[in-house]
């Protein structure tokens, strides 16, 4: 479940970006999202900087896919 909330952290603060770079949201005029995609933003990237210090590359481990283990 943490690790979808941390998606979706990076992928609500890409599609902010998103909005900003086709010109939908003003930058000035949506100060207060402007603030919580920088939040969402910072979270996701400390959980990328997480992963990277603990050399979790991925999710599952891939002992998980052996039979009989």
């Amino acid at each position: 479940m943490a690790a979808f909330a941390i998606a979706m952290c990076g992928g609500l603060a890409v599609l902010y970006l998103f909005f900003v770079a086709i010109g939908t949201i003003d930058i000035g005029d949506a100060a207060v999202a402007t603030g919580a995609a920088i939040v969402l933003a910072l979270i996701w990237l400390a959980a990328y900087w997480r992963r990277m210090k603990t050399n979790a590359l991925v999710v599952q481990r891939p002992d998980r896919e052996r039979r009989g283990f």
